[in-house]
């Protein structure tokens, strides 16, 4: 086993295991790691997530810290300290910016250490309140603790790296897509196409990403109303947390608000083309290259490493551009790649399993005293 020999318990701490591209991620490697034969202990500060049964069926221990709000501190952070104790992993490995600052505070008194995931880039913190601001200034101050940080996307390494993160031992492992669960598949197609009421030779267009000003729902909405002018055959998807209860006006009669959906494989199935049109802050966008998988080519905004996942199987454009958007949709929906070609791609670069292996190369490094 080589270095890895040195790693056998590993703690994987993270806000919760609901939807969401960094939670299947956890879910993912937690899997992955203990069918490879190590012990994995998810901590979540909350309870009650998607992925969770999942993740016991498959026999990865979770530990719920049971966070009673967002104002318990203390005794909440000593129930962290006190799972640490119990647990004894080898190695910390946090995911996002709270459990980072959490994580590496523990290490005062754990010892144990501590590696990071920071899964975002260039984050308008302008856009967010003053404790999301308070905690990312003390992420950074607090990065040269840290014994590595594992970044998803090259993009987010450059913009932490200017932004004043210590980098020292930063390495960029990309996600790892399931190509397993997420595959070409006609019957789940037809099915839900048929469950959503849309003709079979329709077109179909999707974003599937939760409210948030990152996503910039409102240059989508805009160029769904572009297109819906121009294509009466042309249907709109938009699927995530909040999508069904946002405040937005004037949308074609055409225009699907699902909220959470629980079958993402078969809704990206159902659709001709995945649109994400990200603001800022993107790292490496889950859920395009689930898309891809799937064979459904993608138009993206160039954020973060989103126009890196696509590469020459779909189209970038810039941000906050809803007739560039509109005219890249019509662009692919004219000449799409071929599906084969799309999944390919991620066939090729965005493996579990070669996500898997550089992660457990990075924590078992971090194992190593310095």
């Amino acid at each position: 086993m080589g270095q890895e020999g040195r790693l056998s318990s590993i703690f994987i701490l993270t806000r919760s295991l609901e939807a969401g591209g960094a939670e299947r991620q956890v879910s993912i490697l937690a899997k992955a790691l203990h069918t490879k034969g190590y012990k994995v202990t998810v901590g979540i500060f909350y309870a009650g997530g998607t992925f969770e049964e999942g993740l016991r069926q498959a026999g990865v221990s979770i530990y719920a810290l049971g966070k009673k709000g967002r104002w318990d501190l203390v005794g909440w952070f000593w129930r962290y300290l006190k799972a640490i104790r119990d647990v004894n992993p080898d190695v910390i490995y946090s995911f996002l910016t709270t459990s980072n600052v959490v994580a590496i505070t523990g290490r005062l008194f754990s010892q144990k250490p501590v590696v990071w995931g920071i899964r975002a880039s260039n984050m308008n913190l302008e856009a967010y309140d003053w404790l999301a601001r308070l905690t990312a200034w003390v992420e950074k101050k607090l990065s040269r603790f840290v014994k590595t940080i594992i970044f998803n996307a090259h993009v987010s390494r450059q913009h932490h790296a200017s932004s004043g993160y210590c980098l020292t031992n930063a390495v960029v492992i990309p996600n790892g897509i399931d190509t397993d669960m997420f595959k070409p598949d006609a019957h789940l197609k037809l099915t839900i196409r048929n469950q959503l009421s849309i003709p079979q030779d329709a077109w179909v267009v999707g974003m599937l990403a939760r409210v948030d000003p990152m996503k910039d729902y409102e240059t989508y909405l805009a160029a769904a109303r572009i297109l819906a002018s121009r294509h009466p055959n042309l249907y709109f998807i938009a699927a995530g947390l909040g999508t069904d209860k946002a405040a937005w006006d004037s949308l074609p009669s055409r225009f699907l608000r699902l909220g959470v959906w629980k079958d993402v494989p078969g809704l990206l199935n159902a659709l001709d083309l995945m649109v994400l049109s990200s603001a800022f802050g993107e790292g490496f966008p889950n859920v395009v290259g689930e898309a891809m998988a799937c064979g459904i080519p993608a138009v993206v905004t160039d954020v973060g490493d989103a126009a890196y996942v696509i590469g020459d199987q779909g189209l970038s454009i810039p941000p906050h551009d809803p007739e560039a958007l509109a005219q890249a949709v019509e662009s692919l929906l004219d000449h799409p790649p071929s599906k084969e070609g799309v999944r390919g791609r991620i066939l090729s670069h965005f493996s579990v399993s070669r996500m898997v292996d550089q992660t457990l190369q990075t924590l078992a490094k971090a194992c190593i005293p310095s």
